[in-house]
């Protein structure tokens, strides 16, 4: 089991090298981390600034062996940009401030991250389907996601 005290990024990076999933990590320069903040008007939680920055996929499709696409920056979007509603009112509230940053084969659905400063930053919500919010932050995801897949919902209802 990965170790829970680790930064989520490099419990990601083990967890993908153990699994053999293949998926090409790099780092991300600031600059393009930078621009992404720029271009949607948000912060990025530290967290997951911390993923994008040292563990963020540089292909795509970037898949690992539970059939989760791993996004790399460049195609991060906000769910306007990706087309895509929320049903869940709180998410709705929101939407431009939340950034998709995985999906689930060939978009049957995505997770996507608060990054908007107060109440719901930094929480992952899973759209399309159910949508609702299914970790407080991205080091609950990675944890979650390691433990067991399907507790993050890999088959929303």
């Amino acid at each position: 089991m990965a170790d829970d005290n680790k930064a989520p990024h490099l419990r990601l990076t083990e967890w993908w090298e153990a699994s053999s999933s293949g998926i090409v990590v790099d780092r991300t320069d600031p600059a393009t981390i930078e621009a992404l903040e720029a271009k949607y008007g948000i912060l990025l939680p530290p967290d997951f600034r911390a993923y994008l920055a040292f563990a963020c996929p540089q292909n795509d499709p970037s898949w690992d062996n539970e059939l989760f696409n791993w996004w790399p920056v460049w195609r991060l979007k906000n769910l306007p940009d990706e087309q895509q509603t929320a049903t869940c009112k709180i998410i709705q509230e929101d939407a431009e401030s939340y950034i998709f940053f995985a999906d689930y084969f060939i978009w049957c659905w995505a997770w996507a991250i608060c990054c908007k400063p107060g109440k719901q930053w930094g929480k992952v919500a899973v759209i399309g389907g159910r949508d609702r919010i299914v970790a407080d932050n991205f080091s609950d995801f990675v944890s979650r996601y390691i433990a067991d897949p399907s507790g993050i919902d890999l088959f929303p209802e």
